[in-house]
């Protein structure tokens, strides 16, 4: 009698246990996607321009209006506009066309930082030029139009848009705050720095200082950031690099000439704690001199 309640219990704990096991297990399979997804992926956040500005009750009216004349450029500036004495470009085409994402995508034209850009020379009329006479240039040329009046509303709003842009990096510029951005070592991140107008890029390091801790090939990793440093020093930034480095990564990277600064700060705290901020800092002088 006594062995079969034995028996009993076991089994009842063991449905117990295979009862939450299947709880578990379903809970896991219909909620799959919601626990992984925020778990593993990286959150994408696109420029959408209609959210960002004409769904934005902060953005002034200006704003909006300068970005539809730029965005759907034949509806109300161009052949489809009701009214003929609003129409000054000749073709359907729209300003985005060629300056893509609302004039905000890298390698397409944009228009981040134009406002500091003007006066400047152009090779096609032989003169300094003002934004203005630019953004009539191309309703002449490329929307087969004609120039806006002087003091036109149109001109206005496209370039209050502009200048929305503009509140970022080019408006520290201006006030001569000098401005970085950290990106990844890709050739990429090294254009759309240069043109959001940054004076300084810091090469992130994560990986390449991983795989020197870990004694791994870090060839391709240094490779990376040295072709970064060169390009970036060659557009006329400063090049910083920075993130996980310790004494052994930063004397390899020591060699790539074109980067000017480390951030080491961690490892130095870390260090110092132990050692003295003293020795630390001699040591990592004797790396950098």
């Amino acid at each position: 009698m006594e062995l079969y309640k034995e028996l009993v219990n076991k089994l009842m704990y063991l449905i117990a246990l295979l009862t939450i096991l299947i709880i578990v297990v379903f809970f896991g399979v219909v909620n799959h996607d919601k626990i992984w997804s925020t778990q593993l992926e990286d959150p994408i956040l696109d420029w959408n321009p209609y959210d960002i500005v004409l769904n934005n009750p902060e953005v002034p009216e200006d704003v909006k209006e300068g970005f539809l004349l730029l965005d759907s450029s034949a509806i109300y500036m161009g052949p489809l506009n009701k009214d003929p004495k609003l129409r000054f470009s000749g073709n359907n085409l729209s300003c985005t066309n060629c300056h893509l994402n609302g004039g905000t995508k890298s390698g397409a034209a944009p228009w981040f930082g134009m406002i500091d850009r003007f006066p400047q020379f152009s090779g096609r009329s032989n003169k300094v030029g003002t934004l203005v006479e630019r953004i009539n240039g191309c309703m002449e040329r490329s929307m087969n139009g004609i120039a806006f009046p002087e003091n036109a509303s149109q001109m206005k709003k496209m370039i209050a848009y502009m200048e929305w842009l503009d509140y970022g990096i080019p408006k520290l510029n201006s006030k001569k705050i000098r401005t970085s951005l950290f990106i990844n070592p890709n050739i990429k991140d090294v254009f759309a720095s240069k043109e959001l107008n940054a004076k300084c890029v810091e090469l992130h390091t994560g990986k390449f200082a991983l795989k020197v801790k870990n004694n791994k090939n870090y060839l391709v990793e240094f490779k990376k950031i040295k072709n970064c440093a060169t390009l970036a020093k060659k557009l006329g930034m400063e090049v910083h690099a920075g993130h996980g480095l310790d004494y052994k990564s930063t004397k390899i990277l020591r060699k790539i000439k074109s980067i000017e600064e480390f951030n080491i700060g961690h490892f130095i705290i870390g260090e110092a704690i132990m050692f003295g901020m003293k020795k630390v800092i001699t040591n990592f002088r004797k790396i950098l001199n």
